[in-house]
């Protein structure tokens, strides 16, 4: 190894590290001035107690300044190991959302393969038939891209709503949301689905409550939960939908009477994407796996949560909890 060099040793000396050197050097030469000029012993004893005092108090304030450039070199050090820990943090969670963004986008793309694929194969089918086909297998293979093209349509949408609400860029102004009013027209929406499987929606509503929000949004979410109940109950079941209400906030419970949530899929039953294939529905594959994720993002911008539990004699209980209007709606609560 190379020795320093002296330009580089003399610029690592603390400030005033040359002082204490040159004024020993010139006590001596004044010593050795006044000595021979005859001074008495006395008066050079003094003017020497008097140097050794100056250069004492000079290696002090040396060592101060050192003790300082020590302790503020330190305090650098921490803020630096601080720095690249954080760095390296970040650059673990960047991964981590690359992965993500790798495996999100597989699966969009898988899902939308899915349909279109169904779509184009039923449609080469259609283009080679003859006028010798039965019209009952033309209009299976008619109903099968109907069905595919409106679950692309949903897919679609349903990407599109999650994005703009995570990427935040849709805003509402919040206005006065009578929920039992809401659950009410939800259940009318979905009085086709009542038909289609003999299954029954029933609303435990005694007074109203108010929120502050979004209608429409509102709406969207307790029907994508309502939907997701009637796909996995059984024909003949009742679903029990029930509003109530304590102190500052307000619930909504949707129980269905299906196989319930298996343990391994109560933290990421609102994930996207994420299908329990236990569904009785027969036609339950056609959900865009979606609807859960929307409701989440929807109950969260409305300062609320979601969560699901499995009931005791049976079923799924998915609820909803949001804050109560504040005292420009409270009046409202009381119909």
């Amino acid at each position: 190894m190379s020795e320093p060099s002296p330009a580089s040793t003399a610029c690592s000396r603390p400030p005033g590290a040359w002082r204490a050197p040159a004024l020993a050097g010139l006590g001596v030469l004044v010593a050795g001035a006044l000595a021979v000029v005859g001074m008495p012993a006395a008066s050079l004893l003094a003017i020497g107690c008097v140097l050794l005092f100056y250069l004492r108090s000079e290696r002090a304030a040396q060592d101060q300044d050192l003790g300082e450039c020590l302790d503020d070199l330190e305090r650098k050090n921490v803020e630096l190991r601080l720095r690249e820990q954080q760095a390296l943090e970040l650059v673990g969670e960047l991964e981590s959302l690359n992965d993500a963004k790798d495996g999100y986008m597989s699966t969009i793309s898988h899902e939308l393969r899915t349909p279109l694929t169904s779509i184009r194969a039923y449609s080469e089918i259609l283009s080679e038939f003859t006028a010798d086909e039965s019209p009952e297998a033309r209009n299976e293979f008619l109903r099968v891209i109907s069905g595919e093209s409106e679950r692309l349509t949903r897919l679609v949408d349903d990407l599109l709503d999650l994005a703009r609400m995570e990427s935040g860029v849709e805003h509402w102004e919040p206005e006065l949301v009578d929920l039992r009013r809401v659950l009410e027209l939800c259940l009318v929406c979905l009085g086709g689905l009542t038909i289609e499987k003999l299954v029954t929606f029933t609303l435990h509503a005694e007074r109203s409550h108010v929120v502050e929000g979004n209608a429409d949004r509102l709406q969207q979410a307790f029907t994508n939960v309502l939907a997701n109940a009637w796909r996995f109950s059984p024909a003949g079941a009742d679903i029990e939908v029930t509003l109530t209400g304590q102190g500052p906030r307000c619930t909504v419970l949707v129980r269905d009477r299906g196989p319930g949530v298996a343990e391994d899929l109560r933290e990421r039953v609102f994930d996207r994407f994420m299908r329990d294939n236990r569904g009785t529905d027969p036609g339950h594959g056609s959900s865009t796996g979606l609807g859960l994720s929307i409701t989440r993002e929807i109950v969260a911008r409305h300062r609320g949560r979601i969560w699901c539990e499995n009931h005791p004699d049976g079923g799924a209980v998915f609820a909803i909890d949001l804050p109560r209007a504040t005292a420009v709606g409270a009046s409202l609560d009381d119909r």
